[in-house]
């Protein structure tokens, strides 16, 4: 140490001046602001927090995700404790914020904050899978019901520690406390803000396993759905049963059923229902009616526009249903360009104002039968003549030679021949007379 000061008293002051400076700077870097919040490192506290969801409706249990439907309501819970000894320093005003995801989306993450002012944030998250690309999360609360909005924040805490219980210090063993020790309070309206920045839990939240704290909200999962189902009847037949699919044939009258459902847990409003109708059906002027709660007989649509564009049928609370109901009829056989069977396929649409459209569809076979071309008649087969009989075989001996032999053959007669034979016969023997006289 003497020879480092008898070193600097041989460094020029303008040097010492410098050093003592840089030295100082050095120093202010190092050492915390006052009033800063932020400390040393040997004193800071490690916190650390887990975020778990349950889905109610299915009752599973605490997961790092569930899947759930419209309607289906989910618990939140974020669990958090101070890692450091028994003995070692608290948190000071320990805060807690869930940040709860307000777009749709199919996949909704929430992620739970919790800091210190003498702690580094630590961050968990859990994920909620939705059924509906259009459906969100709802912050509702934990009052004493589900059904509204209640507001409030369970925080779930070891009393009996706090109490000094014996049975309730169990230091740094992860397994906590007896569940006796445990209490659960409701932080009312104030709690709301867990969700909306964060809230201070405890302003000297205490080391060790036995203060580690839960607090746990409610969701609700919301979402606009609707149901649609299309149906068709042939009225010129008689049917009677609403069908997905049936049979016409041409200028049959058909009849079309647009159902539609709030499936979701808000109001649609100014619902539109259309239908795009195919070719080779018309519709029938005047036949829209419209069936729902406030009219279960029926009430005429009063407009045609059904088919041409859609017409408003009104608010639709959940649970809500309503039909339209309308006639159209299958186009004469002579518009049909071949014959065969057409598959006509009839497509309904609901539209609530600010959604999407919504659809089914309905199909006819409308089958078309061409007559066949008369066939020429075949002309008659002329009469076969009747066959000749047989002649007779001619005699295998050879006729005798001179000229009646030759006559005999041409004449081809064996009668003939004699007869000419006896002929001649008694021609020479009538000249022999003649010469003897």
């Amino acid at each position: 140490m003497k020879n480092f000061i008898n070193y600097v008293s041989y460094i020029p002051k303008q040097a010492v001046t410098s050093l003592a400076i840089f030295v100082l700077l050095l120093s202010a870097i190092a050492a915390p602001a006052i009033g800063s919040g932020v400390l040393a490192q040997d004193n800071e506290v490690r916190l650390e927090a887990d975020t778990k969801v349950m889905n109610l409706n299915d009752n599973t249990g605490y997961q790092a995700s569930v899947d759930a439907m419209v309607d289906d309501v989910i618990q939140v819970q974020v669990w958090f404790h101070n890692m450091e000894d028994a003995e070692g320093p608290s948190a000071e005003n320990l805060r807690v914020a869930i940040d709860v995801p307000t777009q749709p989306g199919a996949n909704q993450t929430i992620t739970s904050t919790v800091n210190a002012d003498n702690a580094d944030a630590v961050t968990s998250s859990a994920n909620v899978n939705l059924s509906l690309d259009d459906a969100w999360l709802e912050y509702i609360g934990y009052g004493e019901g589900v059904d509204e909005h209640s507001g409030g924040v369970q925080h779930r805490y070891n009393q009996g520690a706090e109490e000094g219980r014996d049975e309730c210090l169990t230091g740094n063993d992860p397994a906590g406390p007896a569940d006796d020790c445990y209490t659960s309070v409701n932080l009312g309206e104030a709690g709301d803000a867990i969700v909306d920045g964060g809230i201070v839990i405890d302003e000297n939240f205490k080391p060790s396993f036995e203060f580690q704290s839960t607090l746990t909200i409610l969701l609700r999962v919301k979402g606009e759905a609707v149901k649609v189902n299309k149906y068709v009847r042939n009225v010129t037949t008689g049917e009677e049963d609403w069908q997905l699919k049936n049979e016409a044939r041409p200028e049959d009258v058909l009849e079309y059923m647009i159902r539609f459902e709030n499936k979701g847990n808000t109001t649609l409003e100014s619902v539109s229902v259309g239908d795009n109708l195919p070719d080779y059906i018309a519709y029938v002027p005047g036949s829209t009616i419209i069936i729902n709660g406030n009219n279960p007989d029926g009430i005429d649509a009063e407009s045609d526009n059904v088919w041409q564009g859609g017409i408003r049928v009104g608010d639709y609370a959940p649970g809500a249903a309503g039909y339209v109901i309308f006639r159209a009829q299958v186009d004469p056989v002579n518009v049909f360009e071949q014959c065969g069977t057409y598959t006509l396929k009839n497509v309904g649409v609901v539209r609530p104002e600010g959604m999407n459209e919504f659809y089914n569809t309905a199909h006819t076979d409308v089958k078309i039968i061409c007559e066949e071309p008369e066939k020429p008649e075949e002309p008659e087969e002329p009469e076969k003549p009747e066959k000749p009989e047989e002649e007779e075989d001619m005699p295998e001996v050879l006729p005798e030679a001179g000229i009646g032999g030759i006559l005999g053959g041409l004449f081809g007669s064996a009668e003939l021949s004699i007869g000419i034979r006896n002929w001649l016969s008694s021609r020479r023997k009538l000249l022999a007379s003649l010469l003897e006289a």
